[in-house]
């Protein structure tokens, strides 16, 4: 976890499952702690190799709690399988999502 002047950023690796998806969930909740009034929490998944159902349940999730506790949640893909499942799910129309870290950082 990295923290910025106006955003919290939270790196993700490997698989996001039902094995792992519980853990994205503890540093997700974890980070929207550090996050400033009015900021955001950035997800960078471009490390990610895959995300299940879990994994896009945990988001979704996450997702609802920032926006009612006014903390924007933005996610960045950079391609591959996870774009992939973001396309297939329409992800992108529910979540804010990046191209680049800067990108979500800037907002």
């Amino acid at each position: 976890m990295e923290t910025g002047e106006a955003h919290v950023l939270v790196r993700a690796v490997g698989e996001i499952d039902l094995g792992t998806a519980s853990l994205l969930s503890d540093q997700l909740t974890e980070a929207s702690r550090a996050v400033p009034s009015g900021g955001a929490l950035v997800l960078d998944l471009a490390p990610v190799d895959f995300v299940g159902s879990a994994g896009l349940a945990v988001l979704l999730d996450h997702h609802q709690r920032l926006a009612a506790a006014g903390i924007a949640l933005r996610v960045v893909v950079t391609g591959g399988a996870v774009a992939r499942v973001f396309e297939i799910t329409e992800m992108a129309s529910v979540l804010t999502v990046h191209e680049s870290v800067d990108g979500a950082v800037v907002g």
